[in-house]
């Protein structure tokens, strides 16, 4: 877990297979192995991992969570449910479960079935995730204004709100709203994004450098790649290619954390 705060994902899902390999019939070590494995975007393995967890007995929700999650990522949705439901015998109402379910359905592009699995959850504590996710699955079905409904129910509006607030104003051409949304919920990155599709190359840029070195500061590396990409991308457009060259090599030269996969999208 500490690596993993740390975004050193490597580290993280090599202590969880030493882990392994010194107990095997540990569940919690397959648990922490198979989340690893997602981080590092091999479903697959992640599976396997999992799926043995399940095998030896495990019943922490967690691990049905994340079993779901990687059928989900290798497109085996019949198995995703199959787990889900599983789960749910043996943790009724358990509003984690019914969220992977959810996300499911939502991946199959089938948006009411997710707010279907939604509504079914109750509880405080899972009160923000449902109204952040249901607007996500009305926007799915082009429900703009049900979707910017759904966003804005929890209060205090919480920054995930504000950033998908953000997003669809900017889809309509609401750029001003777009702009002060992405300020207020302190995501640099987007609001390079915003400012590039207004047409101010300078903001854009400066957003771009100040998301960089917030990413950098709080160890944050699959954020460190996102903005390094963006910065990188608006370099290009504004003619800075010398600039642009220099972010590339930011780029490559990353630090060894398993996310391979996300690095080698950010360097295309």
């Amino acid at each position: 877990m500490y690596f993993e705060f740390k975004s050193e994902y490597g580290r993280a899902l090599q202590t969880s297979l030493e882990w392994v390999s010194l107990f095997p019939d540990d569940t919690q070590a397959l648990l922490y192995t198979g989340r690893g494995y997602l981080f590092a975007e091999d479903p697959e393995s992640a599976l396997r991992v999992l799926e043995e967890g399940l095998r030896k007995g495990d019943r922490n929700p967690y691990m049905f969570f994340y079993a779901v999650l990687a059928h989900t990522a290798t497109g085996g949705f019949e198995e995703a449910e199959r787990v889900r439901e599983r789960g749910m015998t043996i943790h009724p109402d358990n509003s984690l479960i019914a969220r992977a379910g959810a996300i499911t359905a939502i991946v199959q592009g089938r948006p009411d079935r997710a707010l279907r699995e939604l509504e079914k959850i109750k509880g405080e504590d899972a009160a923000l995730s449902v109204e952040l996710m249901s607007g996500d699955a009305l926007l799915l079905k082009g429900d703009f204004r049900g979707a910017e409904d759904r966003y804005n129910r929890p209060r205090p509006l919480p920054p995930q709100a504000k950033v998908r607030l953000a997003r669809l104003a900017l889809a309509e051409g609401r750029y001003e709203r777009a702009a002060m949304l992405a300020a207020a919920a302190a995501d640099d990155a987007l609001v390079a994004y915003v400012e590039w599709r207004r047409g101010r190359p300078d903001e854009c840029r400066e957003a771009a450098k100040r998301a960089v070195q917030a990413a950098e500061k709080r160890s944050d590396f699959p954020a460190e790649l996102e903005a390094l990409q963006l910065k990188g991308t608006l370099e290009v457009f504004a003619g800075d290619i010398e600039a642009a060259k220099a972010t590339a090599a930011a780029l490559r030269g990353g630090k060894k954390t398993r996310l391979e996969k996300a690095q080698a999208r950010a360097m295309r």
